[in-house]
């Protein structure tokens, strides 16, 4: 094994872990790489064995404990959920995601934020890891099945600053965590892709041109179901936290503006697909006759 000074050695609670029906894992550190326990994405379906188990808590009593640690993200804990980490990568975008989709739990490493939640355990459409990228760079991942994250006490293979909870920590926090949706995940993906008119969310976050991206980026919201207070206080977050600029002021009536102009109604473009969530929202204000024998109001709903 090699050779560290105490400072180095890391305890982790296994059993905490694993009692929770949460598959965590030794990850060795050798320079600058990582490597997690070979084939360690059947963990998103089981928690280790009692072999593994027995070999890593050996590991731990006598001495050579690891320097970090990952969890299996995508494994479900209970009868109806998976838990599952949205990574955000970059600064900028951490304070604004917090708080547009806030948990108790969350881990902080280097940059940006681990924020962990819940997901409907049979929607197949949440097993999957995607990652958003801004400018050919990903800023934002939601891990769940085959990935795994690192979790506390792990040490951060580049800065060797220990990752930390923020919050509770998660397995004191599964009861508490807030169930994300495919429609939230496709909020993410609008919000990190967004462009309109030459503008972008990299015009907000590194205020530049921020007018122009203001207003786009108010109507997406709105169109995507973003209530107005919490619209405005996202946007507020995204910019700069010394920016000096009156966009900031502006942002309420950006956000007044776009409801105004409808861009709360259902929109589906002509030839886009619909899910049944589209379907849903399109024709909730619908009502059907099946048989008429009288003049109707076609106005009224």
């Amino acid at each position: 094994s090699q050779s560290r000074s105490n400072s180095e050695y890391i305890q982790m609670d296994y059993q905490a872990w694993w009692s929770a029906n949460l598959s965590v894992f030794p990850v060795k550190i050798e320079g600058g790489n990582t490597y997690p326990p070979s084939g360690h994405q059947k963990y998103a379906n089981n928690i280790p064995s009692k072999a593994d188990q027995t070999r890593w808590l050996m590991d731990l009593n006598g001495g050579d404990a690891p320097q970090a640690y990952g969890m299996a993200c995508g494994k479900s804990y209970d009868s109806t959920h998976r838990i599952v980490c949205l990574d955000v990568d970059l600064d900028e975008l951490a304070p604004a995601l917090s708080y547009l989709f806030p948990t108790p739990c969350a881990r902080f490493g280097s940059k940006g934020i681990g924020l962990f939640y819940k997901v409907e355990r049979d929607d197949a459409s949440m097993k999957k890891t995607h990652r958003f990228k801004l400018s050919g760079k990903p800023v934002v991942e939601f891990l769940s099945m085959g990935s795994f994250t690192y979790v506390p006490p792990s040490i951060h293979r580049r800065t060797g600053n220990r990752y930390v909870w923020r919050g509770q920590a998660l397995p004191d926090a599964l009861d508490n965590l807030p169930l994300l949706t495919p429609k939230d995940l496709r909020l993410i993906e609008a919000i990190v892709n967004y462009e309109s008119d030459g503008s972008s969310l990299e015009n907000v976050i590194y205020a530049e041109g921020t007018h122009q991206a203001l207003l786009g980026l108010s109507a997406l919201l709105v169109s995507k179901g973003v209530e107005a207070e919490r619209a405005i206080r996202f946007m507020e977050l995204l910019l700069p936290r010394d920016y000096s600029g009156d966009e900031r002021g502006k942002i309420p009536e950006m956000v007044e503006s776009a409801f105004r102009k409808g861009f709360d109604k259902p929109r589906i473009a002509p030839g886009e697909d619909m899910t049944d969530e589209d379907f849903a929202e399109v024709f909730s204000d619908w009502h059907y006759i099946t048989a008429i024998h009288r003049m109707a109001n076609a106005l009224t709903k």
